[in-house]
């Protein structure tokens, strides 16, 4: 009957997103609320939101931050440190050009690691959990690079094992940190922390 539709239909109104049985009404309404979270944030709006973000978001972004320092740091100077540190070469000689070219080899066989990971990481997410996953690969690649410091992996072949071994952070880094807040954060904000996250990058 029609009130009995009625009370069906108020009933899903008033309780959306709960159990595994979502009604129409509710997919609907979460449309609604991601086409609402799909409008591109202004540079002032992001930016304001650096001091409203949600304790789970705000720790994201610290990590995120992190690994972006670490990873633009390795971008900007491994074709020197490598030559200097792990060929002992001084600038414009013979030596230290192979040792750039080497310090490029170990960048780019980095970058084929971390594609190929790439295609292994949402079976791993949903395995170990995605946040888990983040978190442990931050400080994973973190204590990888500390280990640097140690003569022992200042060499030819210990700079291609530390490029190999950080190469899941390059996975991680642009995509578990987006999901984490996707799922913090209600589908019209996502936008809005989506920017504060891309924003990690520029400041650090």
């Amino acid at each position: 009957s029609k009130d009995a539709g009625a009370t069906e239909a108020g009933a899903a109104v008033a309780a959306p997103g709960h159990g595994d049985g979502e009604s129409d009404l509710d997919e609907d309404s979460d449309d609604d609320d991601d086409s609402d979270g799909d409008t591109e944030p202004s540079l002032t709006e992001a930016v304001l939101s650096l001091l409203h973000m949600p304790r789970d978001v705000f720790l994201v972004f610290i990590v995120q931050s992190a690994g972006w320092i670490a990873f633009l740091v390795q971008c900007f100077y491994w074709t020197s440190y490598v030559p200097e540190v792990s060929f002992k070469a001084q600038p414009n000689t013979p030596e230290f050009n192979e040792g750039v070219r080497w310090g490029t080899l170990t960048m780019a066989a980095e970058s084929l690691a971390a594609f190929f990971l790439g295609y292994l990481l949402p079976l791993v997410n949903h395995k170990l959990g995605t946040r888990r996953v983040f978190y442990f690969t931050q400080i994973y690649s973190m204590l990888v690079i500390v280990a640097m410091l140690f003569p022992a992996v200042q060499t030819k072949w210990g700079s291609m094992a530390v490029c190999l071994l950080v190469s899941p952070l390059s996975a991680v880094q642009g995509d578990n940190a987006y999901v984490l807040v996707e799922e913090c954060v209600r589908p019209r904000d996502r936008a809005r922390y989506v920017a504060v996250l891309n924003l990690s990058m520029v400041i650090c």
